[in-house]
């Protein structure tokens, strides 16, 4: 998990915040708008998709990304279609969002 947030810091340089929710999600708060988003979600499923090496080996992971946006919603529903956009990608195939 340090790997990946490593990842996500150098491909997120303009993030308002980079979490570790559980187990292998992150959350990431960005200011972008409907137009470029998706620059973001492409540029972090690269990013994680590239090989590391852990332990001597060489292991390669994959990301499926939820977007979602404020539009007026309060914390807790954003929060809400944040994780139904993740499962959304996550129904629809590995890396992507």
């Amino acid at each position: 998990m340090r790997e990946t947030a490593r990842h996500l810091e150098r491909v997120c340089t303009d993030a308002v915040l980079i979490a570790r929710i559980g187990g292998d999600e992150f959350a990431i708060l960005v200011s972008e708008n409907r137009d470029t988003v998706s620059n973001v979600a492409r540029n972090i499923i690269g990013a994680l998709y590239r090989p590391v090496h852990l332990e001597g080996r060489q292991v390669q992971i994959g990301a499926s990304v939820g977007i979602a946006f404020m539009d007026g919603s309060t914390p807790s529903d954003f929060f809400k279609k944040a994780d139904v956009a993740l499962y959304a990608a996550k129904a629809a195939g590995r890396n992507t969002f």
